[in-house]
């Protein structure tokens, strides 16, 4: 019974007295592909494509959303070490009505991009950053719209000092 239930948890121990891992959850409707690495120099910005894909037979609310009570599209990623996140810029949203419904959707589809813009303090700490971030959203098929939920995003950024600074 025990087992039973460690096996439905996703939880499995492996043999010589391995530290039990567990496994891989299912893949939600909406993954986020690998952002490419930013270089910037303290004092400058930069921006950074985020890749968003919707699995078939989903969309994802828009940003803004056409209701109140549905969640739009958001990306959050918190200011760190002398790097600063302005707001992001969502792509153009696209109607979509439910299945039995009278009212359109703003939502997106497929593949798309989420530019973010980044700018390096004077402050900023020289090297390799690497900073997390979360996507939210929530997904509709032909006929409903499910829960809310999340998905982490992992940004790399690499941050060098300016001649400006390297002088002082």
């Amino acid at each position: 019974m025990i087992v039973a239930i460690l096996l439905a948890s996703g939880w499995v121990a492996g043999a010589k007295g391995e530290e039990p891992s567990p496994t891989p959850a299912a893949a939600g409707p909406v993954t986020v592909g690998e952002v490419a690495p930013v270089k910037i120099t303290t004092g400058a910005s930069s921006i950074v494509h985020v890749p968003v894909r919707v699995a078939e037979g989903h969309r994802v609310q828009a940003n803004p959303a056409s209701n109140d009570f549905l969640v739009p599209l958001k990306i959050e990623i918190e200011d760190c070490n002398g790097l600063v996140f302005g707001p992001p810029v969502y792509p153009e949203a696209e109607p979509y009505r439910l299945e039995g419904t009278d009212e359109d959707l703003s939502t997106y589809v497929g593949e798309f991009e989420i530019v973010v813009p980044v700018s390096a303090t004077d402050a900023a700490v020289p090297g390799h950053h690497s900073v997390l971030g979360k996507l939210h959203y929530q997904a509709c098929n032909r006929r409903m719209c499910l829960f809310p939920a999340s998905e982490w995003v992992e940004l790399q950024i690499v941050v060098s000092a300016s001649e400006e600074s390297s002088k002082r």
